[in-house]
């Protein structure tokens, strides 16, 4: 697990919390077609480890983010979006001026959003989400049917090279990976 996974995929920068949380966020709305990504901030531990600096490896993941977690893909009402705060780790949502938005627009409290999340937040772990509120929520798994791991789904972007740069062949740490 400590050879990298793709050892030709260098950084072109040292990878910090903010540029691995940025990263994991924008591989899970890629991977599940979302508007938004949604981890709770205890996913992320060992933050000691970084910057990384070196092509990633599994144990780097593992390390990182140890519970991996199974991934659902669910719909979720905007009237919540507004509420996650620091104890989530979002993709897809900033605050502008003090204003939520999702990939840049304002939040529609009468529409719900697609978000992927790891089943503990499905489940109702931190409170994140108030108990009913996902929609259409739907297991994500593999081709073989298996329930989708985190881990192994970022494995498998850095294996199909997603998400580097095709003119340096690297990882950006500070590229925006999604643009939606």
């Amino acid at each position: 697990w400590g050879r990298p996974i793709q050892p030709d995929v260098g950084l072109s920068g040292p990878m910090g919390t903010a540029e691995f949380q940025r990263y994991v966020l924008d591989v899970l709305r890629d991977e599940a077609h979302t508007e938004l990504s949604l981890l709770n901030a205890g996913a992320l531990r060992n933050t000691d480890l970084l910057p990384l600096t070196e092509p990633l490896s599994r144990a780097d993941l593992n390390a990182l983010l140890p519970f991996g977690g199974e991934l659902v893909r669910a719909r979720v009402p905007g009237e919540l979006l507004w509420f996650w705060g620091a104890d989530t780790l979002v993709g897809g949502l900033e605050r502008v001026q003090g204003s939520p938005r999702v990939n840049g627009r304002p939040i529609d409290s009468t529409r719900t959003y697609s978000v992927v999340m790891n089943r503990f937040v499905a489940d109702g772990g931190d409170g994140i989400l108030p108990t009913g509120t996902v929609k259409r929520r739907v297991d994500m798994v593999t081709d073989d049917g298996q329930p989708l791991e985190l881990v192994d789904l970022l494995t498998s972007a850095l294996e199909e090279r997603r998400f580097v740069n095709k003119r340096t062949g690297m990882l950006d740490p500070d590229a925006e990976h999604v643009n939606l």
